[in-house]
């Protein structure tokens, strides 16, 4: 099974998470945001790094498995 979330085409670059969103970011007027594929564990510690800290590290890093599905506009 994989997670779709939305990071920050600027995370995909780095090839880390700094943030995420569910949904697509009601701020994504300039396509800023793209929809990536996790697997379960990476989101399960994203998860846990949010519930713990309240803020994400900066210096976890997660794989990125593909694009996620398209955008339909």
């Amino acid at each position: 099974m994989k997670i779709h979330i939305w990071i920050h085409k600027n995370d995909v670059i780095k090839g880390l998470i700094s943030e995420y969103y569910l949904t697509r970011p009601y701020q994504d007027r300039n396509d800023e945001f793209v929809q990536v594929s996790i697997s379960v564990d990476e989101f399960t510690r994203l998860e846990d790094k949010e519930t713990h800290t309240n803020s994400i590290d900066g210096n976890y890093t997660s794989s990125i498995d593909g694009p996620g599905n398209p955008i339909n506009r």
